[in-house]
Order: structure tokens, then sequence, then C-alpha cells
């Protein structure tokens, strides 16, 4: 097994789902840069997902997520695009593509925010004690450099990824996946990279490549990027792959990005009663060394795009 890949998991049904309430939490937007070569050119298209977004209102639905974006250094955010969706109840999950936008080697930052609109065509406001006090929901992604290389691309699979709160640490099989406590949350471990003394030779990345990875390359680690698996229900299966694949078969299930963070862990609030696999990347701090080049891009058409 793949160190930075562990699965399957699952939340138990009974004691799982929780009562609905009025407060709007653990929602989570990632952004990634798909580069794109056409021939003659690179485009830069952005994977937005949505992981573990939570209608909190019984009986509420939200069909439509609403895109916005704007160049960071830019004071006014512009309509980008918008996504039919059927999200009802908790651990709704979405991934977009939209581009494409503007890109340098040294990097241009871009800003992305997205908003809820209700099946009556109403945004989707903060319920508070059963009040409605008019505070639009929206998550943002800020400041993502887009430099014309696959972030997948540019991910090295971290070592001794684990569940410590989970029955097997590393998992099941997908008939039957180790199981985490009834609340959902798991909690995953992984060896801090700064600290890693030997060069990797043929190393995983988060596209499935391999390639040398140095010590003075896992000594760039600036943080860590979470993916989780799901699979899908009563149909589905384990992923192909033991990484975050962007063209996994839909009928198997969809990888998705749902954390960042500077920490050699992280505590996920998962879909309950769905199974579940989990990958973790290193994010390198690049720089004009060709020891720190990204490997070969993906094409456009593997990235499948999915809704949940």
């Amino acid at each position: 097994m793949a160190d930075g890949y562990i699965g399957m998991f699952r939340v138990p049904e009974a004691g799982a789902l929780i009562p609905y309430t009025n407060d709007v939490t653990g929602m989570t937007m990632q952004v990634t840069e798909d580069a794109v070569e056409t021939g003659t050119s690179t485009l830069s298209n952005a994977i937005i997902d949505l992981s573990n977004v939570d209608i909190v209102m019984s009986g509420a639905q939200i069909t439509e997520v609403i895109l916005q974006h704007k160049l960071s250094s830019a004071g006014t955010w512009d309509y980008a695009n918008s996504y039919n969706v059927n999200w009802l109840g908790y651990d709704n999950t979405a991934k977009f593509i939209y581009g494409p936008v503007s890109w340098s080697l040294s990097g241009i930052e871009h800003d992305f925010r997205v908003y809820f609109q209700n099946a009556d065509g109403q945004l989707a406001v903060q319920d508070s004690d059963g009040q409605v006090v008019g505070v639009d929901v929206f998550l943002s992604d800020v400041d993502v450099a887009f430099n014309g290389y696959d972030d997948l691309a540019e991910y090295p699979e971290v070592l001794d990824l684990r569940a410590t709160n989970a029955t097997d640490e590393e998992g099941g099989t997908y008939s039957t996946p180790a199981t985490i406590p009834g609340s959902g949350i798991i909690r995953l471990e992984w060896k801090n990279m700064l600290k890693q003394a030997t060069d990797l030779t043929n190393h995983p990345h988060a596209d499935g490549s391999t390639a040398t990875v140095t010590v003075a390359q896992w000594k760039n680690t600036i943080g860590y990027k979470v993916f989780m698996y799901i699979a899908v229900p009563v149909t589905g299966s384990a992923p192909a792959n033991e990484y975050p694949d962007p063209s996994e078969p839909s009928a198997n299930g969809t990888w998705y990005l749902v954390g960042e963070t500077q920490n050699t862990y992280m505590e996920i609030d998962c879909p309950k009663a769905e199974k579940l696999a989990f990958w973790v990347g290193a994010v390198l701090r690049l720089s004009d060394s060709s020891d720190t080049d990204p490997i070969p891009k993906l094409s456009f058409d593997e990235y499948r795009y999915s809704t949940s």
C-alpha cells in the first residue's frame, strides 16, 4: 500500500446522523490549477472542489452554485459562472471547472468565491436559532497562484499516513471497511516531510506520475493537501488507483480536495454511511532550480467534471 494513501473507511450508520441545527459550519472550498496543452500554448483552468456543505434547515434544498472570480490585486468581484446542483441535508460535495484564467511562470494570484441559491431562487442566508439573520452564506479561496503547471503534478505523496481513530489505521477492504467514530470525524496523521533525510527515487505524485524528490525539495515543504475519495453508494467501488486520479471512472466514485494544512494532521468531517479513502501530498515551494521543475502535466480531457 502506498504510504500516502489509506482506505477504505466508513462512518457507522447507527448514531451517525445528527439532528438539524441552525449552525452553518464545516464547509470547505479548495481551488487547484489544471494546465491544458493546446499544441501552441498552455491554458490554465481552475478546479473548484466544494466539500462538507451542510443544508442546515430541515427540508431546504440548494439548486445552484454561483461562482465569482477576480484577480487578487483587484477590488471588485465579477460573476464567473453558475452550476446546477441538487443538494439536500449534510455532506454535499461538488467539483467544477472554470477557465481559462491568466497565469505566468512566476504565478498570477486569483480569488474565487461561491454563493448558494435556494430552490426558490433566493440566496441562502445564515440561520440562527430558527431566525433568518440575513447574512449570505458563501465560501472563498483566495491568493491561488496559477503558474501554468498542474497542481497535482506538484504534490509528492507523504509517508506514514494513518487514521489514528479508526478501527484499523490503514483502512480495510471495500466490502469490510474500517470504521471511525459515529461523530463522523476522522483524524489523519502523517510524517513531517521536512524531516525526510534521504532522497526518494521514483516517488509517487498526486497525478500518478513518479519522480525523484530530493532532501532539498522536502526541506521546502510548506504545507499539505488532503484528498478524500467518496465511493458511489451501493454500486461503486474502491478507487482504481491509490492516488487522487482525475480520470477515476465515475461509476466507482470521485476524488475531492477537502483541505490544506501546515500541520502533519487533519480532522475531517466525513459523509455519513459512505465508503471513503484518503490521500495526502506535500506542497513544495518551487524555485528556479531544475531539481524542483514540476513533472509533466495532465491533459484537460483527463480531468472529469462531476457533481455529487
